[in-house]
């Protein structure tokens, strides 16, 4: 029970309480493989919201979901909700990140951008602009794999700010 309270009591320090326990330990191919895995979780979160909002649509304005989803395939308009669903991204990653360190994917693979003492800094959301325009502005998936194939974050080198693991 003494050990819950060690924080009020001055004896661990502010990196140790945030997770941050001597280094990662997941490195190279294989963060770069979580990082996958939480860049799938987000898509989904992101494709559902998509789902969400176009049944919410459907109900609006008093059609069946089957002839708005005609209509959609119809008129041409997939290229239109590829490009929002890539601008609702990078808006989900830049606020996500910018404001929490991680996104909802990155949180449950136990991933964080930058060190806790990087996150305080002024350029910081700068830097997470910088990666995140670069990750969506490739299409999601390039400089990820070139990533997975060098065995380097890539996106971390070019933008100053590093993906880190919490294991």
């Amino acid at each position: 029970m003494d050990r819950l309270f060690l924080y009020r009591r001055g004896q661990l320090s502010w990196d140790q309480v945030a997770g941050f326990r001597g280094g990662a330990r997941r490195q190279g191919h294989q963060l770069i493989l979580w990082s996958f895995m939480a860049m799938l979780i987000d898509s989904l979160i992101l494709l559902s919201m998509s789902c969400f909002f176009l049944v919410a649509f459907a109900f609006i304005v008093h059609s069946p979901f089957g002839e708005v989803f005609r209509t959609f395939l119809k008129m041409g308009t997939l290229k239109v909700f590829v490009s929002v669903f890539l601008a609702s991204a990078w808006m989900y990653l830049l606020t996500m990140r910018v404001f929490f360190g991680f996104s909802i994917g990155e949180w449950a693979c136990d991933l964080r951008l930058g060190q806790p003492t990087e996150r305080m800094k002024a350029f910081y959301p700068l830097r997470v602009f910088i990666r995140s325009t670069l990750i969506v502005g490739t299409g999601l998936l390039p400089l990820p794999l070139l990533s997975l194939l060098t065995g380097v974050d890539l996106s971390g080198k070019l933008s100053g700010v590093k993906l880190m693991s919490l294991r």
